[in-house]
């Protein structure tokens, strides 16, 4: 797409991309090359939450979890295994946290998670 609409556009432009797809061999060389303006999204940070965790609906209950000091109110998670995030709405305690909406596929057991820090992107867009 991005060729298409450079060879036939008159006008100066820069293509959106993953930062880290800048650091790709050849995507990043092609990407340089077109003037693509690098973002840094919240995922490509993403690092692996101490403990364990067990979802209860908007309720995310720890095991062995440092909620308090991993996460900040606007962070997201994000269930191992999956893609899907929830934003942090409230952190009661290390063991207890509320999301913004429940994930669609309920999990009984525990499970591991990935901890999403928020990115401002408020100096990207304004």
């Amino acid at each position: 797409d991005p060729m298409l609409i450079i060879t036939n556009c008159t006008r100066d432009m820069g293509f959106l991309i993953a930062d880290k797809s800048m650091h790709r061999p050849v995507v990043g060389t092609l990407a340089r090359g077109l003037q693509s303006i690098p973002v840094h999204r919240p995922q490509d940070s993403a690092k692996l939450g101490s403990g364990t965790i067990k979802l209860e609906d908007t309720l995310v209950l720890g095991n062995q979890t440092k909620f308090k000091s991993e996460f900040e109110v606007g962070d997201s998670l994000c269930v191992a295994g999956s893609s899907d995030a929830r934003r942090i709405n409230e952190i009661v305690s290390d063991v207890k946290l509320i999301i913004d909406s429940p994930f669609e596929h309920k999990r009984d057991n525990q499970v591991s998670y990935k901890i999403l820090k928020k990115v401002d992107h408020s100096t990207m867009y304004n």
